[in-house]
């Protein structure tokens, strides 16, 4: 798969990586990893993966992990400690300020809010990535 992410437009690349990105998310773990995959430079790749998504890489992936959150708090019942570990945060309080940051209120409160979809303005937080 990677050495097609190589060949082909820029759009092309992007929608392989994504398609990657969606199987394995940990693979692709930093920037560099993800323009080293699509055969980019890292300017070339935010440029790009921000034309296709409307979103920077990072927010990109931390929108995901938001998202499977959500799922894993509604559907499958976690606690937010437990959500955060298994999203990749090392901190509940990072990842509690996250969620509120994306959905507009903490994790606790999930079950509240109308599923699937977060607020139409929404956009996730752009601070450093929790590890």
């Amino acid at each position: 798969l990677l050495s097609q992410l190589h060949r082909g437009r820029p759009e092309a690349r992007i929608a392989a990586l994504l398609r990657a990105l969606d199987r394995q998310p940990e693979s692709f773990a930093t920037v560099d990893r993800l323009a080293e995959a699509a055969g980019m430079s890292t300017a070339s790749l935010h440029r790009h993966f921000k034309a296709v998504t409307g979103l920077s890489p990072l927010q990109y992936q931390k929108r995901k992990r938001l998202m499977k959150a959500k799922n894993l708090l509604i559907i499958d019942g976690y606690g937010v400690a437990e959500t955060a570990r298994a999203v990749g945060y090392a901190s509940a309080a990072q990842f509690s300020r996250d969620f509120r940051a994306y959905f507009g209120m903490p994790p606790s409160r999930a079950e509240t809010y109308p599923y699937p979809s977060p607020p139409p303005s929404s956009s996730p937080p752009s601070g450093p990535a929790a590890s």
